[in-house]
């Protein structure tokens, strides 16, 4: 497989009972269902919903079930936030209003910031089934509310076209309907659009909303929704699928390109693959173990593992009584035909058990778990198992459903590897095979920051959001322990890798209970939180700012020792002088003349001490763009231009250290018995009085430095 492989690096969601990743995965581990009654806080809906039930299935215009897996809140929109006017928002499909802050979620989670993906060809595929609002709003009886924005509001190809011009991305941008499997359709688009260059960042997502009773009403007529409104997942009791509702959001890159730049990965995808059904079962929405059995052998083929390699299947899984017959045989005959009978039993599962089956997103959502599987690596249940259904003959397919939660140990050392399909019920179906993979970010930080002071950073639009994203800062850091260590990389995280807005708090801190600390004190509005914690809005237009660099002359013992302990960009950058000066044959090392002890210093000699200035006022800069400090203009005296026209571009790192060294050389072999000295008058002036004591051969004017300002420079004793 020459092709390049794509990894995921973050990922939003938000379910029913998991408005966010953490709380997925917590749900997940605790084996929950999200399974409930319509909300009646839906007013109108639940009335629509409530008239037209009726408990049993096959009755026209009538709904077989209120049950479903429904989300609690889907009215809130923080219009400001995204710049869009409420006038605006109240027409758009909630759907579009929630997936933008998912998708948001997702890129802050990735450690990009919008900046970065607009910077590059950020590509975005969205998955979309249902348009319920759009039903809603274009109702005959609703024509008088309609207003301009209803157009873009309601269209399913603006969905992901919306997500692209609020977030100012130019990649590829287009919404895909194959129902249920949609999410993961367009999934692989993605990772098509990922390796053929089209895009160098992809946003895959997907919303799903049960707002009208239309589908409700067709899928109990067509005899698919159970009437008790719930998934029940490879159990001897599955008679249809429950609908659920659920957003979700992954940011992908090329694997190459994620690990150079020190991603955060939750799995590497090996490979993809779609395929339909064609007229292989009838009626159209019957699904084909022979079309599945297909495609997975396919993905199996492009990923180059063998069949054994696969330690867990996220299967479709609705519940149904034949789909997960079929779904079963397909798996086997994949995945296990080729492996000598109980050698390796292949675990399935199956999140609609927890979520009920979220249509679009459903892809999504397993992808998701799996994803945090891998990350965690650990197996969780496929929930209200209570009799396994007897027609899937498990024992003799080489299967098992994986009903508890456990750790998931590696298999001879082996990287972890799942797949995941999703089908849509015309016969679309998608199959992508995810395998473990340690990213750098794993690795433990320098060990000289462990001790160190941190300062952490966060923003938000307005002061109210930043309070609250402290408080969740200060939550997440309560529950996770075992990362306390890990302050340094927090504190990168936060610094570097979120996007900047104009409410901000900066914190000095030694320790995460101190942090901690902090952050609910600012959260919470504790007195004198303003001692410790620095907020502040930054202006709409920036202040210009120059960087100056000071000539010879200021150089001191021990400068720049503790940002050589502390910092590891500036001893990165210090580190690069270093070799230069290697490679142009200088005997003595930077990093050793910056450490050395007040009485080896050797700072005050002209070629280490002006070196080593130019090696410290480029370093300084570094650090501080790296900080997101950028100069407008640079201003350099003497020594101090050449720094300034490498921050600049104007000349090489390695152009100007090699005339720095040369100048200071050349400055050694001068005499040692000259002087200079600055007089407050004209250069005219300054002729006349070298005239006047015949100082014109010992002296000269070495600078005009304005009208009445000049410099002379010459025998020490004539000075």
């Amino acid at each position: 497989n020459e092709r390049k492989t794509v990894s995921l690096i973050g990922i939003g969601c938000r379910f029913p009972l998991a408005p966010n990743k953490n709380e997925f995965w917590k749900m997940l581990q605790q084996g929950r269902c999200a399974v409930s009654s319509f909300p009646e806080n839906r007013s109108n809906e639940y009335e629509n919903f409530r008239s037209l039930y009726h408990p049993k299935r096959f009755v026209t215009g009538r709904i077989c079930t209120l049950g479903g897996a429904y989300m609690d809140n889907i009215r809130g929109f923080d219009t400001a936030f995204f710049k869009i006017s409420q006038q605006e928002a109240n027409s758009m499909d909630p759907q579009q209003r929630i997936l933008l802050e998912v998708v948001y979620e997702a890129i802050e989670d990735s450690g990009m910031t919008i900046e970065d993906l607009q910077a590059c060809r950020t590509g975005v595929f969205v998955g979309v089934m249902n348009l319920d609002y759009g039903v809603l709003v274009t109702d005959k009886n609703n024509i008088k509310n309609m207003d301009q924005f209803v157009a873009t509001g309601v269209t399913g190809s603006i969905v992901s076209n919306r997500i692209s011009f609020c977030f100012n991305f130019t990649g590829p941008s287009f919404t895909v309907d194959t129902a249920c499997s949609s999410s993961l359709t367009a999934f692989k688009l993605a990772i098509d659009n990922l390796q053929n260059g089209d895009c160098e960042a992809a946003i895959v997502c997907a919303p799903n909303l049960i707002l009208s009773e239309i589908m409700h009403m067709t899928n109990s007529l067509a005899g698919l929704l159970a009437p008790d409104g719930r998934c029940k997942s490879f159990d001897a009791s599955g008679d249809g699928y429950g609908r659920g509702e659920g957003f979700a959001a992954v940011v992908l890159k090329l694997t190459e390109t994620a690990l150079t730049d020190g991603d955060d990965i939750y799995s590497e995808v090996l490979a993809c693959g779609l395929n339909n059904d064609g007229a292989d079962t009838v009626p159209m929405t019957a699904p084909s173990s022979r079309s599945q059995a297909k495609l997975f052998r396919m993905v199996l083929e492009r990923s180059g593992l063998q069949a054994k390699d696969v330690d867990y299947v996220e299967a479709h899984g609705t519940g149904t009584a034949i789909g997960d017959v079929v779904e079963t045989t397909s798996i086997s005959e994949a995945y296990c035909e080729s492996i000598p009978h109980h050698s390796r039993v292949l675990r399935v599962g199956s999140v609609k058990s927890n979520l009920n089956h979220t249509e679009s997103t459903s892809g999504l959502a397993g992808l998701i778990k799996l994803a945090l599987m891998i990350k965690n690596q650990s197996y969780v249940p496929t929930i209200n198992v209570h009799t396994l259904n007897p027609r899937l003959k498990l024992a003799e397919k080489g299967l098992m459903i994986q009903t508890v939660a456990e750790r998931w140990e590696r298999r001879d050392g082996k990287p972890r590897i799942g797949a995941v399909s999703s089908y849509g019920f015309g016969g679309s179906n998608a199959h992508t095979i995810l395998r473990e993979i340690n990213s750098s970010s794993e690795s433990s930080s320098l060990s000289s920051s462990q001790t160190a002071t941190h300062v952490l950073t966060l923003s938000a639009r307005c002061k109210d959001s930043l309070r609250g994203a402290a408080q969740s800062i200060a939550k997440w850091l309560t529950e996770h322990e075992d990362l306390r260590l890990g302050l340094y990389d927090i504190c990168y995280s936060l610094n570097e890798r979120r996007t900047l807005h104009s409410h901000r708090i900066a914190i000095s801190c030694e320790t995460t209970d101190e942090v901690i600390k902090l952050l609910n004190d600012f959260a919470q509005d504790n007195k004198g939180w303003e001692k410790k914690v620095t907020y502040g809005v930054s202006r709409e237009e920036s202040q210009k700012l120059v960087f100056m660099f000071g000539g010879q002359g200021p150089q001191w013992y021990g400068m720049g020792k503790q940002l050589i302990e502390n910092e590891p960009k500036f001893l990165k950058t210090i580190l690069e002088v270093g070799k230069l000066l290697k490679e142009m044959g200088e005997g003595w090392d930077l990093v050793n003349e910056l450490n050395a002890s007040e009485e080896n210093s050797r700072l005050q000699e002209l070629v280490i001490g002006q070196t080593a200035t130019f090696a410290l006022q480029y370093a300084i800069a570094r650090l501080l763009i790296s900080w997101g400090i950028y100069p407008s203009a640079v201003i350099g005296h003497s020594l101090g231009e050449f720094a300034a026209s490498v921050v600049a571009g104007a000349l090489s790192l390695k152009d100007a250290l090699s005339v720095v060294l040369l100048r200071a050389k050349l400055q050694e072999r001068c005499p040692s018995n000259g002087a200079m000295a600055a007089l407050g008058m004209s250069k005219e002036e300054a002729h006349s009085l070298l005239e006047e004591l015949k100082l014109e051969n010992t002296l000269s004017i070495a600078a005009v430095n304005d009208a009445k300002s000049v410099t002379l420079s010459g025998d020490r004793d004539s000075i």
